[in-house]
Order: structure tokens, then sequence, then C-alpha cells
């Protein structure tokens, strides 16, 4: 029998200290369990651009999932992922600009007994680019807290709440500016309510497009209005996840895991003049509210719809529940 006189009165953390035994042979010790690795989307599908979520995307990605400013005093904090692996009440909190510790993201909030509004100073980009969306404003962040509960889209998980039209969050050069055929772009994004677009890019402006197509895809701004070749129309007023692919001769937007697009923008000649992504809008035409839960850009350099694409919808239509 082994001699195991040197692991009693051991702490678990010291085990490594133990002579001879295996980092692999951990589990033949009664009573300490090894948690599972985290996978995550974009450790299975790599190399996205940018990506945005409430929930954690990848095993790798050790940071917060955004920085929340209570109203109350406007004191920000870094509030990461739960043991569920998505932003919540036990959220545990780092970096704050009074420097002042939490127990969690509930604390933050209710640091007077009385809880303040949570909204949205930047949602930080887990793909490792460093895009990470923001706006400075007070008046045009997104709620994330409404003073009770972390806001939910109504799928039942938690999402940024565009309230009006001012909200919106901004991110640039994310996108290349150069001529629309050197490049090609896939944009998943998951969002409840009446407007069915959550994403828009740079310059784009309502007068480009009419208002039944509103091609607001890929989140970049065309020069021309192709309405003469739009076609397909789309009015939501609940969760969907949303595809919006581009290849050097069309625009398509696809929803719910439908290989059928209900808009398809054919303009070859079209350019693309703005590298920068805006959540929510700021123009009078397009009114909230609604939520948004998770935005992911892969550049697919191909021109078919990515063979992956099955894959990452069915990964994000099983955790919203669509």
């Amino acid at each position: 029998m082994p001699d195991i006189s040197k692991i009693n009165a051991l702490a678990i953390g010291s085990v490594s200290k133990v002579d001879g035994l295996a980092k692999a042979s951990i589990l033949d010790i009664d009573g300490v369990a090894v948690p599972a690795a985290f996978t995550g989307l974009l450790d299975t599908y790599t190399a996205a651009a940018a990506a945005y979520s409430v929930r954690r995307l990848s095993g790798s990605y050790t940071g917060a999932c955004m920085r929340v400013r209570r109203d109350s005093d406007n004191v920000e904090a870094d509030v990461g992922f739960d043991s569920n692996n998505e932003i919540g009440l036990t959220s545990p909190i780092s970096n704050t600009s009074d420097a002042q510790s939490y127990t969690d993201f509930a604390d933050f909030v209710d640091h007077t007994g009385t809880p303040a509004n949570g909204f949205c100073r930047w949602w930080y980009d887990q793909s490792g680019n460093s895009s990470d969306i923001g706006n400075i404003a007070a008046g045009a962040q997104l709620l994330i807290y409404d003073g009770s509960i972390v806001t939910v889209e109504s799928g039942g998980k938690p999402g940024l709440l565009v309230q009006d039209n001012n909200d919106n969050l901004e991110a640039l050069g994310i996108f290349s500016t150069t001529d629309r055929n050197m490049f090609q772009w896939s944009v998943y994004s998951l969002a409840s309510g009446s407007f069915w677009n959550p994403v828009k890019g740079g310059t784009l402006f309502s007068g480009h497009f009419s208002t039944t197509y509103q091609p607001r895809t890929v989140a970049l701004r065309a020069t021309s209005a192709p309405l003469a070749n739009a076609t397909g129309a789309l009015t939501l007023n609940q969760a969907y996840l949303r595809h919006d692919y581009a290849d050097t001769t069309d625009i398509k937007t696809f929803l719910d895991k439908s290989a059928t697009p209900v808009i398809n923008i054919s303009d070859a000649n079209e350019d693309w003049a703005s590298g920068d992504m805006t959540i929510g809008d700021n123009a009078a035409s397009n009114s909230g509210p609604y939520t948004v839960s998770e935005i992911i850009v892969w550049q697919t350099g191909s021109g078919t719809v990515p063979s992956n694409r099955t894959g990452i919808e069915n990964n994000i239509g099983t955790y919203f529940g669509i």
C-alpha cells in the first residue's frame, strides 16, 4: 500500500506538494472535485472580430462582462460573470471608481439600502481584439439593472435595455473601410423587442433606406440606397436570433436559424463607407424599448454563408431559448 502519510492535514491547494503525485491522479483522492474546463462559443468558433455578450464566451477570457455606472452617485465598476457564467446579482465587482470593495453586483447597486439603477458604460469585447463598445454620456447608456432586477430579454436571459431613441453604445473601427468587394462579414445578434435590428453602423442614416426595408445589415453604410434591389420586410415583437451576412454581391438577413433570408439586398456596386458599429440608435425614426443580449462578428472571407453557421446559431439559440 502506498505511503499517504504526507497527505495528513494537507490543504487541497497544496496537494501539488505531495511527492510523486501526478496531476492526473488527483481524482483518486476522495472528496476532491476537479471542475470541468469551461468551453464557450468562441473556443469552438475562433477568430471573431468582435464579441459582446451577457454570458462568458471563451474559457480564455478572464475580463469582466461590462462596466456599470450606478445612477445614484455615478460610481462605476467592472461587473464579472457569476457561477452560471453570465452577468447577475452575484457577479463579482472589481476596479471601482470609488476605490471601495463590494461583495457582488447586488451589493454595488444597493450600497445605500435603496438600490440604484445600473447603466452600461462599457460592454467589453471578449474576442481579444479590445474593441469595447460604450458611451460616455450618462443619458445615452443602456440599462442593465432597473433598481430591482437585472433586465432580461423575453427568453429569460439578461439583456441591455434600449429605452428610447437616444440610447446607444458605439465602437470604432471594427469593420474595414475599404470597398465591399474586398471582404465579407457575418454578424449574429440576439435581441428582443419591437425594433428588429439593434445594430447599425457608423454614418448610416435612416434617410438612406425606407422604413419598410431598413436593411441595416452588417452594420455598415451604403453610399447609395439600393431600394430597387432590396426584397423582404420584417416586423418583430419577440426574442429573435438574427444573422446578417454579406458577400461580394449580396447582403442577406436570416432569422431564427432559417435557411431562407427575410431580407436580401443585391447590389454589387455598393461601397461601405464606415468601420464603426453602434448598438442602439440616436435617430428619431428608431424607437425602443428593446433588449440586446449578444452580438458577435466574424469576417468570413468567403462568398457563401459560412459552413459553421448552423453550429453558431444552435449554440446561441440553445442558450437564449430560440
